[in-house]
């Protein structure tokens, strides 16, 4: 690859540069006949500089990516921010396609484009480490053409009404195109941005200005990217899907339903039926519930998050999280691991829902052997355990010393949209809580008395939530399913390694009580909803009767939460309100 010159530096400045840097290089300039040193004296005349040839298409392709084949459409978007510094590959040549794109990098591209140091300090971003979102990204673009002139062609500058639902910049990058090769290109403002997607819309963005030398080769680049599309059988046949959900509701005597569907690893619908508060609140699919037992996903997903950083071993004992040497006295060589606590096989007695989950309760039972007979880690005395998950979630935030709420914030739902937590009344807007009733009408957890529940400060401090407490709405649980659908890798950015949930996705061959196989923590039941097979995780509480599922050979997925309804379970040991319309919607997808 050339060597970048101060010139091609400059060449693209216009479209690269935000406003503040724009004027703050503009600030330095020297006026004409100016000397160096600002003295006045006129500037020696200076030998002429040969043009340099324009930069050709064969110049930026020299290029070579070990994760960007030649032929992949999009190689010539990555080739062509590499050529100009702006986004460039490792020293093994890998891009990282998948990669979130970070703020900090963000700003060392802008920083290579002022011919600074990209590693020089700077106020403008005190969190470079944050992912960078679809929104910010297209107020970013939206404020570079802006600063040039050329971004009000479209009536969306000083006309832009307060209260539209998108900004500027989203309406700029979306009626310009210059999102137009992402995955759901036209939505998910809050969902992060892979390094390839940045250059894709970089490279489009040069295409825009004509004060740039390479306009003409960007815009042949980006012309030939491909527009994104989302195929959806479910979004094409709406109606008979919502009705289908409102039939089940009605059989079941649900209050309200919020359903999400996963197809080929995107979330592509969403649809709420009935009450959040009956008569009172109207449910939408914005609503937060409490998804009962389908919070072990989300301690699972905390458990391969950690040990990708190398924070915790799936086999090592816990007692090395907890300070103690922690056995069953029955099997005082085989330990208790993570792994078996994901797994419901860790042989810790099951204490009742009044066992306390604080730090010192816990810390004393595990101490004092309360533990069955049962041989940790053995399939064979396999038994569903909530205190087990308690235990998890309090070893996991002593491990890391974080709270699992944080772990989950920073690593997914930040870059994912999601709106989640252990306890309802951390949620960031209390307001769309559901009241959860119990299938004959009584209230069993009022909005008010959810808005009252928060998790502890302290991590490991308390335990209570991590079996069933998590509040969430369908779509947001539907994008956690999508990420495993999706080999951890959600509208195009990789956010969990495909070993971790390779990992999620090991079943033991010895079926559990039901039929199913359990995995880390789903369970895998082959040949259901004329799938091969499915992964999933029911939920129970407090009225609320939910499932979550996924086909991992098509990527296709299910989430229905329900509240109000009867919990009769079919032959699978799934309940019937869920049963029913997910048979329905696996039918319509695979149709």
């Amino acid at each position: 690859m050339m060597g970048i010159t101060k010139r091609h530096k400059l060449s693209i400045l216009a479209f690269l540069l935000c406003a503040g840097l724009a004027i703050a290089l503009a600030a330095r300039s020297l006026p004409a006949g100016t000397g160096p040193d600002g003295s006045g004296q006129e500037t020696p005349p200076q030998e002429q500089v040969p043009e340099e040839p324009p930069v050709t298409i064969e110049m930026i392709r020299e290029a070579v990516f070990a994760d960007i084949p030649a032929d992949d459409p999009a190689y010539d978007a990555a080739a062509f921010v590499q050529y100009y510094g702006l986004l460039t590959a490792d020293a093994d040549g890998v891009f990282g396609r998948y990669e979130p794109l970070r703020r900090g990098e963000l700003e060392a591209a802008l920083r290579v484009m002022c011919g600074e140091e990209p590693g020089a300090a700077s106020a403008a971003d005190a969190d470079p480490n944050a992912f960078v979102t679809r929104k910010d990204l297209a107020d970013a673009l939206y404020r570079t053409a802006a600063a040039y002139g050329w971004a009000n062609t479209k009536g969306w500058g000083e006309d832009h009404p307060a209260d539209h639902p998108l900004s500027k910049g989203q309406c700029f990058v979306l009626c310009n195109g210059l999102f137009r090769s992402f995955e759901r290109h036209n939505d998910q403002p809050l969902t992060a941005v892979s390094r390839l997607q940045a250059a894709q819309a970089l490279t489009g963005l040069c295409a825009y200005s004509r004060a740039v030398p390479s306009a003409s080769l960007a815009g042949e680049i980006f012309a030939a990217l491909p527009e994104f599309e989302v195929t959806s059988a479910v979004l094409g046949n709406s109606a008979a899907v919502m009705d289908a959900v409102d039939a089940a509701a009605q059989k079941y005597g649900a209050d309200g339903v919020q359903v999400a569907v996963v197809e080929n690893g995107k979330v592509t619908f969403s649809y709420a039926y009935g009450w959040a508060t009956v008569n009172t609140d109207r449910m939408t699919i914005d609503h937060k519930l409490r998804v009962a037992s389908i919070s072990k996903v989300a301690v699972g997903l905390t458990a391969m998050l950690l040990r990708e950083q190398g924070v915790i071993d799936l086999d090592e004992s816990i007692g090395t999280y907890w300070g103690m040497d922690v056995k069953n006295p029955n099997h005082p060589d085989t330990p208790v691991t993570i792994r078996s606590l994901l797994t419901h096989t860790s042989s810790i007695v099951n204490a009742g829902d009044d066992e306390p989950r604080t730090y010192q309760s816990v810390y004393n039972r595990l101490q004092n052997g309360y533990f069955s007979r049962a041989v940790p880690g053995d399939i064979g005395y396999w038994s569903y355990n909530n205190y087990a998950f308690a235990v998890l979630g309090m070893t996991l935030e002593l491990a890391s010393g974080r709270l699992l709420d944080d772990i989950l914030g920073e690593n997914l739902y930040s870059a994912m949209g999601i709106d989640a937590v252990f306890a309802s009344g951390d949620i960031r807007d209390t307001d769309r809580l559901v009241t959860l009733y119990r299938s004959n009408g009584a209230v069993a957890r009022s909005v008010e008395m959810q808005k009252n529940l928060h998790n502890d400060p302290t991590p490991g401090a308390k335990g209570a939530f991590f079996a069933g407490g998590l509040t969430a709405s369908a779509t947001d649980v539907a994008k956690l399913i999508a990420l495993l659908a999706g080999d951890g890798r959600y509208e195009g950015v990789q956010l969990l390694s495909e070993e971790s949930v390779a990992l999620m996705e090991q079943y033991n061959e010895r079926a559990v009580p039901g039929g199913s196989y359990q995995g880390l923590p789903m369970r895998y039941f082959p040949d259901l909803y004329g799938t091969s097979g499915v992964y999933f995780h029911t939920g129970s509480a407090y009225g609320v009767y939910n499932c979550a599922s996924y086909d991992p050979e098509t990527g296709n997925g299910v989430v229905v939460l329900t509240v109000g309804a009867y919990g009769d379970k079919d032959d699978h040991g799934i309940y019937k309100v869920c049963a029913e319309i997910n048979e329905f919607i696996y039918g319509v997808i695979n149709q």
